[in-house]
């Protein structure tokens, strides 16, 4: 301290993404500072378009890390609407075949792939949002317990107005803590990102998802776990 310049001032880190100028966020004893706009943030967009079209989320085939990147650098996506919005946009696709690598069946077979992932259930649809600490499981855990987006979408306003009890009714369900509620509840406080999801959900059917019944079953409260290689499918396939 005693080689400190004598006009030094604390830091002040910014409360704001200097990207998007969305609310920057850390967790009480974290370090890492986090923007709150994750789906229309312009440094977090190509990760996040990535994860929508990744295979546990949207699996759209012919998009991934070379497609994606091509695409926002061409102004052809923006945010993940606009995925969807693609194949019947004849000016955007006129653009997109001016681009290296694109014929014309090429951009056939990628329209025809988003054409066919319209239908996602609701967990897949949770899962694709990339809301910090929702994975494949809580968003699994999440879909069975509001079964459609219409009262997912209605719980998250209302934990956004900090009803206490659609927090209880959050916890009460096995497997989510406090961690993925404060992380839904800062997902959708921040109005573009309810936007986004909102746009999203717009041009989407997206299905129900009901909870399993119980029933007698060989296999029913045991855990299968899979060994070796597998030769007629990949892990995730077989989970």
């Amino acid at each position: 301290l005693d080689r400190r310049p004598a006009e030094s001032r604390p830091f002040r880190f910014p409360d704001r993404c200097p990207a998007c100028g969305a609310a920057a966020v850390r967790e009480p004893g974290g370090a890492i500072w986090r923007c709150t706009a994750g789906l229309v943030c312009p440094a977090q967009v190509e990760a996040r378009l990535e994860h929508l079209v990744s295979r546990a989320a949207f699996d759209v085939e012919g998009l991934g890390k070379k497609q994606i990147p091509q695409l926002l650098e061409a102004g052809l996506l923006r945010e993940p609407v606009d995925l969807f919005t693609l194949p019947q946009d004849p000016p955007r696709l006129a653009r997109l075949r001016e681009l290296e690598g694109w014929g014309q069946r090429k951009i056939e077979n990628l329209c025809r792939a988003i054409e066919s992932r319209r239908r996602p259930p609701l967990d897949r649809f949770l899962f694709a949002l990339g809301i910090r600490f929702v994975g494949e499981v809580t968003a699994r855990l999440l879909a069975r317990h509001y079964h459609d987006w219409p009262r997912f979408r209605a719980a998250m306003d209302r934990l956004v107005a900090r009803e206490a009890a659609t927090r209880e009714d959050l916890l009460a369900i096995d497997g989510i803590g406090p961690a993925v509620v404060d992380s839904l509840a800062e997902f959708f406080a921040e109005p573009r990102n309810r936007d986004a999801a909102d746009r999203l959900a717009a041009v989407l059917d997206i299905r129900p998802v009901e909870a399993p019944r119980a029933r007698a079953s060989p296999l029913a409260g045991k855990t299968v776990v899979f060994t070796g290689s597998l030769t007629h499918m990949t892990r995730a396939e077989a989970k």
